[in-house]
């Protein structure tokens, strides 16, 4: 990480200051610190640390089971505070497939600043780029438990299948992961893996039956199975270890690598950023984006990043994109704003930014050209600076209803108090940043 920020000129956004650094040190203390942070946000006193997606509202048969299978292990280690708890793992960084990330490229045009970028994400200089290497290193674990009482990491599958299929293929490839990324921290650590599965599926002989365990399994047959599993521990992993293993799994686990120019940092920053997500952020924008979002909170709390980061990373097949801001004329952020979508995307319709054009120029006006912009049902809307206020007018409100009777997604920050904002849209996921 060090090398990776201070000679291939990438910026660290610590939380929303983003600081180009030229001190590896310097670049290790901040890193570090501000995983400190997220660690903390994660953890809850007396339980497990645990990075929870969103659950899906509608879950299809195998999220279902891989949900039982996840309560099965969270309801064994609750409360234990040298446990983590991953479901739906995904090694970082994550990367997005649109155009916004294009910039990058030119970073890898030197060969020094390539094999510092190839060798801090395990990338290989082959025939496949390094897009097509990361995101399929970023495929899901099911689920991903540090056992610090047992000095183990656990890698859990969950097949509901005829056959196990490539399952053996997974747990090589995560362990090769994790050699080669946390290797030094993870000495005298056990990688173990485990297959859950329906008591019909096919299974191959290379698994015992303490790597194996039924999805239907209820209290009791689990605990059976737990005492089994379990006496393959060492002793007790220290909390220095722990703590750093686990910071580690959450960094990567929370981290974007994206050259999308946000406006809440200055001009003069590099265009490519290393940015770890706030517990907030990444439940907005992980696993399960949800189509319409409320995002309260303070400023300076992540929400606009929040807006930008979703243009660059939400449902990336939709082409049509609105960013709008409600803020008043000659506000700096839609200045920034605006010199970047008119350099970087006037030959594209792929994001439309809206604002306020002169001092005359009010959010109904604005919502009124938004309104009359979308020709098409398959759009995605992040409204920025809504004040809770303007929901009183009759001409705003009918605005917004229209906009939502296009069933477009519409994500939206809201200034003010909450309570009325939330009555007022009951079908928006509430996200509450600090």
């Amino acid at each position: 990480m060090p090398n990776l920020i201070s000679e291939l000129d990438l910026s660290l956004l610590e939380y929303q200051a983003a600081d180009p650094i030229n001190n590896p040190t310097e670049v290790e203390k901040k890193v570090d610190n501000v995983v400190e942070k997220i660690l903390i946000s994660w953890r809850t006193d007396g339980s497990p640390t645990e990075m929870l997606p969103r659950t899906k509202e509608n879950m299809g048969k195998s999220e279902k089971e891989e949900k039982r299978v996840q309560d099965l292990f969270r309801d064994k280690l609750a409360g234990l505070q040298n446990v983590g708890i991953f479901p739906c793992y995904k090694e970082g960084p994550m990367i997005s497939n649109s155009r916004f990330g294009e910039n990058l490229e030119s970073i890898l045009q030197e060969p020094n600043k390539k094999a510092i970028f190839l060798k801090a994400f395990n990338l290989e200089d082959s025939g496949k780029g390094w897009r097509y290497q990361l995101n399929k290193a970023r495929r899901e674990k099911d689920l991903v438990l540090v056992l610090g009482h047992l000095s183990m990491i656990a890698h859990i599958e969950v097949k509901g299948g005829k056959s196990q299929g490539n399952v053996l293929e997974q747990f090589k490839s995560f362990h090769g992961y994790m050699e080669r990324t946390h290797g030094p921290s993870l000495q005298n650590m056990l990688y173990v893996p485990v297959l859950a599965k329906h008591s019909s599926t096919n299974t191959h002989s290379q698994l015992c039956e303490k790597h194996m365990i039924r999805i239907e399994s209820e209290h009791s047959e689990f605990e059976n199975w737990w005492q089994t599993f379990s006496s393959e521990a060492n002793s007790e992993t220290s909390d220095e270890k722990f703590n750093k293993i686990t910071k580690r799994l959450i960094m990567m686990n929370s981290l974007i690598l994206t050259s999308l120019t946000l406006t809440e940092i200055t001009q003069n920053t590099p265009d490519s950023h290393l940015i770890l997500l706030r517990p907030q952020q990444w439940n907005l924008l992980w696993n399960s984006p949800p189509k319409y979002a409320l995002i309260h909170g303070a400023k300076s709390s992540g929400k606009s990043v929040a807006l930008e980061l979703g243009l660059a990373f939400v449902r990336p097949g939709i082409k049509s994109r609105f960013l709008v801001s409600l803020a008043a004329f000659a506000n700096t952020q839609n200045d920034l704003r605006e010199n970047f979508f008119e350099n970087e995307f006037e030959n594209s319709d792929d994001v439309k930014f809206l604002c306020s054009g002169d001092e005359n120029d009010h959010p109904v006006d604005i919502l009124k050209r938004l309104v009359d912009d979308i020709n098409d049902a398959d759009s995605i809307i992040f409204i920025d600076n809504l004040d809770v206020k303007d929901l009183q007018s009759e001409v705003f409100m009918s605005l917004m209803k229209e906009i939502l009777e296009k069933k477009t997604d519409v994500w939206m920050v809201v200034d003010g108090d909450q309570t009325s904002c939330n009555s007022i849209f009951p079908d928006f996921s509430i996200f509450n940043f600090s």
